[in-house]
């Protein structure tokens, strides 16, 4: 990436990622032991139209230009790890092995020399032991049917169902959390049965637990077992720069909440 950023204008940074990706470096810097940039999917074709009081209008963008999806992302030199934005229309990650790849596209050669394979959490049931629980959620997919819950004792996947079929939508996500209330804590057997009951259901789409823990004990997955870092936050969306910093710093707290796990388990010398 260094060597590509160097390259000068972001136009010369460009490289095509199969027959329409469009993929630049836009920024990269140097922070302590962290490689932190910004990449960028140049998208030049199915643009949506503006939408004015008086109907909807084709946007023209200057010749060469696009529209820019962006994510932001932190590389630890000692641990060898990647914390990527998710953005569902910006680089991907086989995207960006291949953007890194200089003999990309070459008759033979294989897709991409760089390969990602995930952080890994830690026992997540340790996790849900050690903590109290403060929200818990299940996610249900797929069968027709998912109605209301008029039967309290029926078990969740019906009452899932009904609330499908009822709403006339194709999944449901139930979650349960302590709100305001003195304890602040869920009932961790009750919710250690829920987890017996549906973690090998096929319906079962997301099965997540909040917890007053700290760093990677705070969100724990059940289904998906990579270290993810989330939240809401509030972004500027008229200065790509402050815009750009906001979500560094994001990822930077991210990164460096979870770092003694990371270095524990992937840290070499250097």
């Amino acid at each position: 990436l260094s060597d590509l950023y160097a390259l000068g204008r972001p136009v010369d940074r460009e490289r095509h990622i199969g027959d329409e990706v469009v993929v630049r470096v836009e920024r990269l810097e140097e922070v302590g032991d962290f490689i932190i940039g910004e990449m960028c999917r140049k998208q030049k074709i199915g643009i949506p139209p503006e939408a004015t009081d008086d109907g909807l209008t084709p946007v023209r963008l200057a010749d060469g230009s696009g529209l820019g999806h962006l994510s932001v992302f932190i590389y630890h030199f000692p641990t060898r790890c990647l914390l990527y934005q998710e953005n569902r229309n910006g680089v991907s990650l086989p995207k960006l092995s291949a953007y890194m790849d200089p003999n990309h596209g070459e008759m033979g050669r294989p897709m991409s020399l760089f390969n990602f394979t995930p952080v890994e959490l830690a026992d997540p049931r340790a996790a849900l032991n050690a903590n109290g629980v403060r929200k818990f959620i299940v996610k249900f997919a797929a069968p027709e049917n998912l109605g209301y819950l008029e039967d309290p004792d029926a078990p969740y996947v019906e009452q899932a169902e009904a609330m499908r079929e009822e709403f006339g939508g194709l999944e449901v996500e139930i979650a349960i959390s302590v709100g305001r209330r003195k304890d602040p804590r869920l009932d961790k057997q009750n919710v250690t049965r829920t987890i017996d009951g549906l973690i090998n259901h096929p319906l079962v789409t997301k099965m997540r637990a909040v917890t007053d823990g700290e760093d990677d004990q705070k969100m724990i997955d059940f289904l998906n077992r990579q270290l993810m870092h989330t939240s809401k936050i509030e972004l500027t969306d008229d200065n790509p720069n402050l815009n750009y910093i906001q979500r560094k710093n994001f990822l930077l707290e991210g990164f460096r909440g979870n770092l003694n796990y990371v270095e524990q388990r992937y840290r070499r010398d250097v």
